[in-house]
């Protein structure tokens, strides 16, 4: 999300489906009309549905994204599925393309790691949702993205 660089207080977003020239992995953003942002604030706000917290540029995009009414998106609902390995494989290799295979600190292309940005231990709804991952090399995984206050133990133990 950003402000339009020509538009000063509007808002432009990346469509969700990776396919679309207003994908973040194609570099584009589009306006999403007021209604889209309401049901985007209701479903974050109340998640239970299947995808509908994602902005999409239109009904097309929306209908043809792999993830809009996925089992993915579905099994995101209950903390206590465990992921299957292809999904998080499908996750895993999303954010790599995202990112151009490349660790997002240091720039390095060797010994890559895929890292929730949001940990699923703290709020598993986007343990799959690629906007969630970051690709650092191991080094930077650990320094960076495992700090002490990241934890398994904090984090088990926090309250959200």
């Amino acid at each position: 999300m950003r402000y339009n660089p020509d538009k000063p207080g509007e808002i432009q977003v990346h469509c969700k489906n990776h396919n679309c020239p207003n994908s973040k992995e194609k570099g584009g953003w589009f306006t999403p009309k007021k209604g889209q942002l309401s049901k985007r604030i209701e479903a974050i706000e109340n998640p239970g549905g299947y995808g509908e917290s994602n902005f999409y540029c239109s009904d097309e995009c929306k209908n043809s994204c792999p993830l809009y009414r996925s089992r993915s998106m579905k099994s995101l609902l209950n903390r206590k599925l465990i992921y299957t390995q292809e999904e998080i494989n499908l996750w895993r290799k999303q954010v790599l393309n995202q990112d151009n295979h490349q660790c997002q600190r240091c720039g390095s292309k060797e010994n890559l790691h895929c890292h929730h940005i949001i940990p699923g231990k703290i709020n598993s709804i986007f343990t799959l949702d690629p906007d969630n991952g970051i690709v650092l090399c191991k080094d930077c995984h650990y320094s960076y993205g495992h700090k002490e206050e990241c934890s398994t133990i904090k984090l088990a133990n926090m309250i959200c």
